[in-house]
């Protein structure tokens, strides 16, 4: 799709919802924002070695992870929020899709979580090395990749909920929404995909080589996996998504008790046929589908309704103070995909970066 040239190797990737941003970090500390045509929209030099970058899902906010032991967030227009010293070297960062939680894994055998103001929620002490941290889409679950074989999940409170051994160094985590499904990319030539229900592993993908990297799409479904060899890999895995208990209403959604939007403030009601799919406002993840979005701005705002394999929806809606809104989204299947590899992508440029497929948590 587009191909931008940068100061040196790229450690870390991240696109925002539908390719809208995507920013690069490089060994040479560099600190790059891209639009969706790959047009650089800013650089900064951070002085040292940029190990990981992560965007919320509509690619508000920025964090990087540098080895000069700092945490960075940025806004999307290149404006620092607030730097952080906390020493040592910063291996992971992820960012939730509203980017109210921020977590951090270091080579010092901790991982972290901070609020969108910089302060630190919880830190914990781990074995081993942290090579990588992931937040879950809608911030619930975090979870971290260590040396030691082991993949460890808190919940937002920072309370270790449960982890599982895969005996080889973790290099790589990706956490579905609600911490649902978990991919885990190894030393051992697999990325491992853990289930949150059976808390164990279900499925193991081959590569030819280590697995350095994985990510998941929003229902788990679809894995992204690089590896030593020189290839990315996009599979469509045999696993289905299935929305948690809490995040749907009993009560279906024309019953559902409206709620009142204050003078100040408007409300969105957002339903599809079928139900049970993903609902993004202004590109940040707002529940599954029936859903009551309140305390909205009165303007004109974007709506995105996904599911996993029907095709997605999406509209401009206007909003006014002291009304309620509805938006019905009616989902068209689309043709079913076979659980096997369709892409493979062979990396043959150094100190460039090529973009291929966009929209990291898009399934």
């Amino acid at each position: 799709v587009w191909e931008a040239d940068v100061d040196g190797a790229v450690n870390g990737v991240s696109v925002a919802t539908a390719g809208m941003y995507t920013a690069a970090g490089t060994k040479k500390g560099g600190l790059y924002l891209f639009d969706r045509n790959g047009a650089t929209l800013w650089k900064l030099t951070l002085g040292d070695n940029v190990y990981d970058v992560a965007l919320s899902s509509g690619g508000t906010y920025l964090v990087a992870g540098s080895d000069d032991g700092c945490i960075y967030l940025y806004k999307n227009s290149g404006e620092q929020v607030w730097k952080k010293k906390i020493n040592g070297n910063i291996y992971g960062v992820s960012i939730s899709d509203d980017g109210s939680i921020i977590a951090v894994g270091k080579r010092e055998f901790e991982v972290s979580a901070y609020d969108l103001q910089g302060n630190r929620l919880w830190n914990h002490k781990t074995p081993e090395q942290v090579l990588d941290v992931d937040v879950s889409p809608d911030g619930s679950v975090i979870v971290a990749g260590c040396s030691d074989g082991r993949v460890y999940v808190y919940d937002r409170e920072g309370n270790l909920v449960w982890s599982y051994n895969i005996r080889m160094p973790v290099n790589g985590v990706s956490a579905a929404i609600y911490g649902s499904y978990i991919a885990a990319a190894s030393d051992d030539a697999y990325t491992h995909i853990l289930s949150e229900k059976t808390r164990a592993e279900i499925l193991k993908v081959p590569s030819l080589a280590k697995v350095r990297g994985a990510a998941l799409t929003v229902t788990g479904t679809n894995l992204a996996a690089a590896s030593d060899d020189g290839t990315l890999k996009y599979y469509a895995l045999p696993i289905t998504y299935t929305p948690a208990p809490e995040a749907t209403p009993e009560v279906q959604y024309p019953n559902q008790p409206t709620v009142p939007a204050t003078a100040a403030s408007a409300v969105l009601e957002i339903s599809s046929a079928p139900s049970g799919a993903l609902a993004y406002v202004d590109n940040v993840y707002k529940g599954t589908t029936p859903v009551i979005v309140t305390e909205l701005t009165a303007g004109t705002h974007s709506v995105t309704v996904s599911l996993d394999g029907y095709s997605s929806y999406s509209t401009q809606v206007e909003l006014s103070a002291g009304r309620t809104t509805s938006v019905s989204a009616s989902l068209a299947p689309t043709a079913k995909t076979s659980p096997v590899t369709v892409v493979t992508v062979i990396a043959a440029a150094i100190g460039a970066l090529l973009i291929f497929a966009v929209g990291r948590r898009d399934d």
